[in-house]
């Protein structure tokens, strides 16, 4: 890529070009002052964006480059479920590898099969789940880039690739503006400079580590070899030059397959006979077999970000079509023959046709640009305040870009519609000006979800950013001409302060606010280090959560410590999933395997929003320390990490700063042999198969002194896919009924392990009842055993109440760390550490809520008059086994009651009588958050049943949306130690 860019400062000149003419006084200043905002665009651009976590595109351009640092590879192997799919084979009736697998549920479409079996995280999918083959998003030339940066600096230096891009980028920019408008000319390639250097949408996606920097590096390059083709240059290689910085962005971004193919159709107009050198006639090939290879290769490496991005879409609109990578590479050497063909049938055209088409495209492409932002004023005229979804790419453009830089760009697209008479000799220009409307045209639907700036601004950068310079200075330039010969001082004064007016608004921003620079995220990768350093290489790492920010902590930090540091990461997404993971990993694994147990740490974000107590001020933050038997915590790290961000808007340039909090505990997971023992594993006699169309009735011993929660297993389901409806399994314990998964709306699990779930409280004495029925299911699903279809019970675990780990290890030495990591500098704004309290939370995530709710977003709807009963839940104990003292907070989405409506909290009886526990009042129609101040409670038993109601006197048909009722352990609780990176 350096080689390709810096070319044209190594170049020799054509053997037949004339010595340079001695420089003016003009030229030297023109060039002096284009040296001077070179170097000052290039400091704009330092130090770039590290982006250390995943989740997002630049964190995961970056990771993948410590990825391939690391391995050499693309992509990687999960060796979890390898190990899972390895041990189901081998010990068919064992319900623990399914259990693991299930985790990722496979779609059953037959051309996924070994291609796009399911989702993984952000950034990356499961080709193949049973081989634990993850293959990553985008294309691969960009983290590629990254990581020689990260070769030839250190991994953690993989961002002074973006310095060095966006360096080049300027240069080669500088030398097109200088031959659009060379130096004699006056000082308009000072100005075109002088706006892209200075450009905060340029400057914040050149030191983000996003591809798009890269593909204007190429496109850039491309037209500035364009130029001087058409300028005499060297006709033998520079059409070679164009090709190869084509065949580059290729095999950078995806909308490559869409705007290459508009390139390669221009140049069937290419000038064609005798005295035409070969590269006229063959450079366009080298542009379709880097299209052809950067199919090939990314169907081979990352198919299912193609189908994603482009191949979903061409196979909703193809009846019959398999979106396989044999259809993808099928279609494109399709297209590659038919461009073939069609390049042969405009040989034949007359050079005259071929001129006319050529100088007929110039006012065509420019009345495409102007219809595609005419179809996206079209489309954006029923969302004028940009508040309704979806939204468009273009609705960036007039803030980013500028609406004074649009208007002087639409009359500079006048001006070269009426002065441009390009001739075939000149096609290259023309094709790359073809993206310009083409990029247009596709940005102009509305199809983005959101809308944040700068993130959802970087599309403009490649293509539309640089063009709206370009045209803008043409317009400058252009009144200057007309306006100079008549009136030379007013042309010199108006054009001069058009020009300088143009510059102070795009950079004016970077004056007023500086914060436009902020290197965001900066102390997030001394967070991933922490933790790297206390999770051991062959561990497995449990990440999620129920409570807020749990996606952060398994797709941002759990995929960072996946990719950069190789660990093995399997999600957390409720406390249930979380302990048969746990138990089939540490337990039932090894007791098959004879293997040691592997070391195995959950990571599970706090619990709840963090509240201030009001006695001492205190920022508490809340984890929920409960493990069910046979586990215990050997050590906990608490981890609090601050970052600042800009605020991302969608109607202004962000000039806010927002500071995003993240918390999580890293717990090390060990088996206590005691509670192992004390675990009553009850298998049964007689005939356990599973029936759709009658009850399994089943009949066990439980001491209601030590048995609190119950787990079941199911064995015998061979090849069958019955593992993803054993959730919906009707479970009774005494008539009462048992549900095992969330309500609707979270994202189901194939798995053979029910629980563990709450055992009902015995009314009277002998065995308890277990009662399970199968729903009804199509026979594809079942097994193929006619005597037990639905497979059959195989171990029933009776499990003691749950215990706390940090009031345990808190008393050790060394049992528990609490640091909190921000950044050096605060902004004037000191972070405070918070301090770390036990306790639960009741969220969507919990199972066995009565009636189940509707879900929208990460709440539950709560009508008023209507009540949400929560499955009982054990609470916290101090050291002599009574309940802790807890501050109760209250989180509400959103709010559509009346004035005078109240939520209801009662804790209900094991009989389900209610007893008052508090009541708040809710503010009226708030359509944004709401955290209710913490109310004090002191429970009386140690398991509780909680009951949340809406009364509403005053208006029918209110609602809530209900995010969490949290349980705060009101103790002194364990502070943070603050360290800023």
């Amino acid at each position: 890529m350096t080689a390709a860019a810096v070319w044209p400062w190594r170049s020799p000149p054509p053997d037949d070009a004339e010595p340079p003419a001695p420089s003016s006084t003009r030229e030297r200043l023109v060039l002096a002052a284009t040296l001077a905002v070179l170097v000052v665009g290039v400091g704009l651009r330092s130090p770039s964006i590290r982006a250390p976590l995943a989740g997002r595109d630049q964190g995961t351009y970056v990771l993948r480059a410590q990825l391939t640092l690391r391995t050499g590879a693309l992509g990687w192997t999960d060796r979890a479920l390898a190990e899972a799919a390895r041990a189901r084979e081998s010990h068919p009736d064992a319900p623990g590898p399914r259990d693991i697998l299930g985790l990722y549920p496979r779609h059953e479409e037959p051309w996924r099969q070994g291609n796009y079996e399911s989702p993984y995280r952000p950034g990356a999918y499961l080709a193949e789940r049973d081989a634990g083959r993850v293959v990553p998003q985008f294309f691969h030339l960009h983290p590629t880039l990254l990581a020689v940066a990260g070769a030839v600096a250190g991994p953690g230096r993989t961002g002074w690739m973006m310095i060095w891009i966006g360096a080049l980028g300027l240069g080669c920019f500088a030398c097109v503006a200088r031959r659009l408008w060379p130096a004699r000319d006056g000082p308009w390639s000072v100005l075109a400079l002088a706006l892209l250097a200075a450009s905060p949408l340029a400057i914040w996606t050149a030191r983000t580590p996003l591809s798009e920097g890269a593909m204007a590096l190429f496109e850039i390059a491309a037209l500035l070899a364009a130029l001087r083709l058409r300028d005499a240059g060297d006709e033998q290689r520079e059409p070679w030059r164009i090709a190869l910085f084509l065949g580059f962005a290729a095999f950078v971004r995806g909308n490559a397959l869409i705007v290459l193919p508009v390139i390669l159709a221009a140049t069937w107009l290419r000038p064609r006979g005798e005295d035409t050198s070969r590269a006229w006639a063959w450079a366009p090939a080298l542009v379709l077999a880097a299209l052809l290879g950067t199919v090939v290769l990314h169907a081979l490496t990352t198919y299912p970000y193609l189908h994603d991005e482009l191949l979903r879409r061409v196979a909703e609109r193809v009846p019959g079509l398999e979106p396989t990578p044999a259809a993808l590479m099928g279609l494109t050497a399709a297209g590659a023959g038919l461009w073939v063909v069609l390049d042969r049938a405009f040989a034949r055209l007359p050079e005259g046709a071929r001129a006319a088409l050529v100088r007929a495209s110039v006012p065509a492409m420019v009345l495409g640009t102007f219809a595609a932002f005419g179809l996206w004023a079209a489309l954006r005229a029923g969302a004028p305040d940009l508040s309704v979804r979806p939204f468009s790419r273009l609705d960036a453009a007039p803030i980013l870009i500028g609406a004074p830089m649009l208007v002087a760009a639409g009359l500079g697209l006048v001006v070269l519609a009426w002065t441009w008479r390009p001739t075939p000799r000149a096609v290259w220009l023309v094709a790359l000006a073809s993206l310009v409307p083409v990029t247009a045209l596709l940005y102009a639907p509305r199809e983005l979800p959101t809308l944040g700036f700068f993130y959802y601004g970087r599309y403009l950068v490649p293509e539309l950013l640089p063009a709206a310079i370009l045209a803008s200075t043409a317009a400058l330039a252009a009144v200057h001409g007309w306006i100079h010969p008549r009136r030379p001082r007013l042309a010199q004064a108006l054009v001069g302060a058009l020009a300088l007016g143009l510059v102070g608004v795009v950079a004016a921003p970077l004056i007023q606010s500086p914060q436009l620079r902020l290197r965001e995220y900066e102390p997030a990768s001394a967070a991933v280090d922490w933790l790297a350093a206390r999770i051991p290489e062959d561990a497995v790492l449990i990440a999620g959560g129920e409570g807020w920010h749990h996606d952060h902590t398994h797709n941002q930090i759990g995929g960072a410590l996946a990719l950069a540091r190789g660990a093995q990461v399997l999600p957390y997404r409720t406390r249930e999933d979380a302990w048969i993971t746990a138990w089939e990993l540490l337990v039932a694994g090894p007791e098959r395997s004879g293997e040691p147990r592997p070391p195995v740490y959950l990571l599970v974000n706090e619990a709840a929003h963090q509240t201030t107590r009001k006695s001492d001020g205190a920022r508490l933050a809340l984890v929920d320390d409960q493990l069910w038997s046979p586990f215990r915590a050997e050590r906990v790290e608490l981890l609090e990490l601050f970052v600042d961000a800009l605020t991302p808007v969608g109607d202004q340039l962000p000039t806010r700063v927002a500071r995003h909090e993240l918390r999580m505990a890293l717990i090390r997971l060990e088996v206590d042999e005691d509670a192992l023992a004390r675990i009553e594993r009850v298998r049964f006699e007689g005939d356990t198969c599973l029936r759709a169309d009658a009850d399994l009735e089943l009949r066990f011993e439980a001491d209601p002194a030590r048995h609190r929660h119950l787990a079941l297993s199911v064995a015998g389901l061979g090849d069958s896919r019955l593992a993803r409806a054993l959730p919906q399994m009707h479970v009774e314990v005494d008539g009462q009924r048992l549900r095992a998964e969330p309500p609707k709306g979270v994202r189901g699990r194939h798995r053979a392990t029910l629980g563990p779930l709450p055992l009902p409280e015995a009314h009277g004495e002998g065995p308890r009842t277990l009662r399970l029925r199968m729903p009804e299911l199509e026979p594809g699903l079942l097994i193929d055993d006619p005597a037990c279809p639905y497979g059959r019970v195989d171990e029933l675990r009776l499990l003691p109440r749950e215990r706390g780990a940090l009031d345990r290890l808190a008393a050790l030495e060394d049992g528990v760390t609490a640091v909190s990591i921000a950044p050096r500098d605060d902004l004037g704004h000191p972070p405070k550490p918070a301090t770390w309290v036990r306790g639960r939370s009741l969220s969507r995530y919990r199972a066995g809520t009565e009636p189940e709710p509707e879900i929208r977003g990460r709440s539950m709807v709560l009508a008023a008059g209507e009540a949400l009963d929560f499955a009982a839940i054990d609470l916290p104990l101090d050291g002599a086994g009574e309940t802790h003292p807890l501050l109760v907070l209250v989180t509400l989405t959103r709010t559509s009651t009346g004035e005078g409506a109240q939520l209801v909290l009662e804790e209900r009886s094991a009989e389900g009588e209610p007893t008052l526990l508090a009541t708040l009042d809710i503010p009226a129609q708030r359509p944004r958050t709401f955290i209710a101040d913490p109310l004090a409670w002191r429970p009386t038993n140690e398991r509780a049943r909680i009951r949340v109601r809406v009364v509403d006197p005053n208006q029918a048909g209110g609602e809530v949306e209900l995010r969490d009722v949290a349980l705060f352990v009101d103790a002194p609780g364990i502070p943070s130690a603050l360290e800023r990176h």
